[in-house]
Formats: structure tokens, sequence, C-alpha cells
């Protein structure tokens, strides 16, 4: 996995600034995945595309991750940390089988060109469904799409990745689905946002290229705002 520079970093927000939550994940990944096409990435199923993405946040951020949730109940926030490694968890094996009466039903693991066509369609659980099974029964009943789900859950926890947590105020508890995708990009945005400040107050000061001050190491233009007065 290639690393993240200031400039990339920059690149790929405005890149992903516009673009829906599943495509967004995308342009993170493909930042740091050369030699693999977005057709390439697309492909990946989702609990692998986002371990890669796991990946890249440790990479950018570190092992540990500051979360916070509103209880649903009492609208109190709550404030945690959990450690990267106790989410990402290995892939279970595909394609799945299972009995269903007297069908044996098999489907292989959703990627993102799968979400994508379910999300556009009128029934996104049975969209998502047609296109993962290997080989489709004639008729799918509503039981059969609950265990699909439930299915795909169980083999890989991150193709779906929701944490258990309990309100500190009120003790009420509840399950909050947790997008790294989304958020990846929201804290990549933050960073954005600082070194685009940082370009405005040098570019200002010494006339200098954008592209100049975002290939400078950290430390050397640290020196340099320091120099200027930025805070």
């Amino acid at each position: 996995m290639g690393a993240l520079t200031g400039e990339t970093i920059v690149a790929v927000w405005e890149a992903a600034r516009e673009q829906r939550p599943l495509d967004r994940a995308l342009t993170l990944l493909a930042c740091v995945s050369p030699g693999q096409s977005r057709d390439d990435l697309a492909r990946l199923p989702i609990g692998e595309r986002d371990r890669r993405l796991f990946e890249l946040r440790e990479q950018v951020f570190g092992p540990r991750l500051a979360l916070s949730a509103g209880c649903p109940a009492c609208r109190q926030p709550n404030e945690f940390e959990l450690a990267l490694r106790d989410l990402v968890q290995p892939p279970g094996r595909a394609p799945l089988r299972f009995e269903q009466g007297e069908r044996s039903i098999e489907l292989r693991m959703p990627d993102s060109s799968d979400l994508a066509q379910a999300l556009a369609s009128d029934d996104p659980a049975r969209e998502l469904a047609r296109r993962c099974l290997v080989a489709e029964p004639d008729e799918l009943s509503p039981d059969d799409l609950a265990r699909l789900a439930a299915a795909i859950e169980t083999a890989d926890p991150l193709a779906e990745l929701r944490l258990a947590i309990t309100c500190a105020a009120c003790g009420h508890g509840w399950k909050a689905l947790l997008d790294i995708g989304e958020l990846l990009f929201t804290e990549l945005g933050a960073v954005a946002r600082d070194l685009l400040g940082q370009v405005h107050a040098l570019a200002f000061a010494y006339k200098w290229r954008e592209a100049d001050i975002l290939q400078m190491s950290p430390a050397r233009r640290q020196l340099y705002l320091q120099m200027v007065g930025y805070e």
C-alpha cells in the first residue's frame, strides 16, 4: 500500500468531496493502490475493501480510533476509543452455501459494484441477493433474503460493521454502523483543510507555489510556518 503525502491528501479529498459514499471509498483506496484499476477495486468484496481502508487509516492516523455516538434514547454523547486490531477480523470462507428446504443456496461476498446496482434498484435487498447468488433459485422468499443477509454478516463482519454501545448516562444499548470510508474521508478532510491553510500562509508570505509547499516535509513546512507566525 502506497503512502499518503500532503499533496495526495489534498487531491483525493478534492476528488472525493462531491462523490457518493460508495464511490468515495473507492477513491480513497485508489490513491494508495498503484497497479490496480478502479474496476479491480470495485470487484473487491466489501469486507476486503474495508480491511484495506482500515489499514490506510492506521497508516495515517495510528492504531487507535476515537469515536463519539449520540444515544438514541437520552441524546447524550458517548465518547470512547477502540483499537483497530479489535475491529478488523479475518474474512470467512466463500462462496457460502446453506440448505433451504430441499434447495442448496450458494453465494459469494458482495462487492462495490453489487452495492451500486442494488442501491439503484427498487428492491435493494433482492437485487443484492440476486447478484451474489452463484446459482439463483426460482424464487427468493423474505426468509431467504434474511438468511442470505445473515450469512454474509456472519461470514464477514466487516461487510457491515456495527458496534455494540451502551450509554454511560442512561444504560440504553444499541448498535451503531461504523462506515470506515466515511470516517476516513472526514478525518482526511480535516487534514486537507489544515494543509490548505498552511499553503495560503506560506504562499502569501513567500509567493511559493502550492505544489512546492505540499511537497515539503512536515517538519520543514512547520518551521517556515513558525517564521511567518502561523498558528
